[in-house]
């Protein structure tokens, strides 16, 4: 989800299933997430793959889609060892250029998607 938005860790730890759309294949982002420096609530497409995943995860008993607390260190450690062993589309290592903590996923959706989209669309999406 990290990679597929663009979005900053406290909008991804804040986000409510009551914000998920899976028909729409929308979130709503609202202005008193953690990270949403737009300070407005907004509802933002989703790449078809998130909503996949997103569907896999329904029927938690938890009102957020990712109920971690992002203040545990024990939650750092893992999102290393996700980067670590993370893959590209054609089976190459993840470059170490990606591996840059939660800001690394931001990044690598910026590039993925400048050349495909126009640039106001992608800040709008990333909630620039």
């Amino acid at each position: 989800m990290a990679y597929m938005t663009g979005w900053r860790v406290g909008q991804l730890f804040s986000l409510k299933w009551s914000d998920i759309d899976v028909d729409a294949g929308t979130a709503l982002t609202r202005a008193e997430a953690t990270g949403n420096k737009g300070k407005r609530d907004e509802r933002i497409p989703l790449h078809p793959v998130a909503i996949q995943h997103l569907r896999r995860l329904t029927g938690s008993f938890d009102e957020r889609v990712f109920p971690w607390n992002p203040n545990d260190p024990k939650l750092w450690p893992h999102l290393i060892l996700i980067q670590q062993t993370a893959k590209l589309a054609d089976g190459s290592p993840m470059p170490e250029a990606g591996k840059n903590g939660w800001y690394g996923f931001r990044r690598a959706f910026a590039t993925m998607n400048a050349e495909r989209m126009d640039l106001l669309e992608v800040h709008a999406l990333m909630q620039h």
